[in-house]
């Protein structure tokens, strides 16, 4: 998708606001699992193109990601970052930070064209996770991947997120299905 004359490729079909219901499957020290209902936002704002060592060109898009709990209506997830698209290689990238002191970089390539299908992670080359000394000694993340569908004005998404936490192993999911509000 063109914006202002720069290719986005398949993020560029992101662009506005999203807002969704979902499900949460949390590590819960007790119970080992505990599943929030939820809703969430999603804003994604064409940003323009940055340029790597004069040889690489992205489109990138800026985002911020909320999630609110059913039950409560506090928040308890909120994200930010970027989603960038290299027009020559195809390659997708999806880069976020949460305030609990980690970072992710997850790579891939778009799939289809109605709808678009993503499938971006930390274990593909390139890919990485960064976290702070406690999350890594007492929550560690292990690998993450993003499973993302975008289907005219409707977006859903499955987060799977490895997790070393209680003494356990622990598969985190947040799964979700939004749709476009402007």
């Amino acid at each position: 998708m063109v914006i202002d004359g720069i290719d986005y490729g398949p993020i560029g079909h992101l662009v506005g606001s999203w807002e969704g219901e979902g499900l949460d499957v949390a590590p819960n020290p007790v119970d080992t699992t505990e599943e929030n209902e939820f809703y969430d936002k999603l804003f994604f704002e064409a940003i323009g193109t940055v340029t790597n060592a004069n040889m690489q060109t992205l489109s990138a898009i800026y985002y911020r990601h909320r999630v609110y709990s059913k039950k409560s209506g506090n928040g308890f997830h909120d994200q930010t970052g970027y989603f960038l698209y290299d027009p020559a290689s195809k390659m997708v990238v999806h880069t976020f930070n949460i305030p609990r002191g980690v970072n992710i970089l997850a790579i891939g390539k778009a799939k289809g064209s109605e709808p678009i299908e993503l499938e971006l992670s930390t274990n593909e080359q390139g890919g990485g996770i960064l976290q702070t000394p406690f999350m890594a000694n007492k929550a560690k993340t292990t690998s993450y991947t993003m499973q993302l569908s975008i289907y005219k004005d409707k977006l859903s998404y499955k987060q799977t997120t490895m997790l070393e936490i209680y003494n356990n192993n622990f598969t985190h999911i947040d799964e979700s299905i939004l749709k476009r509000v402007d």
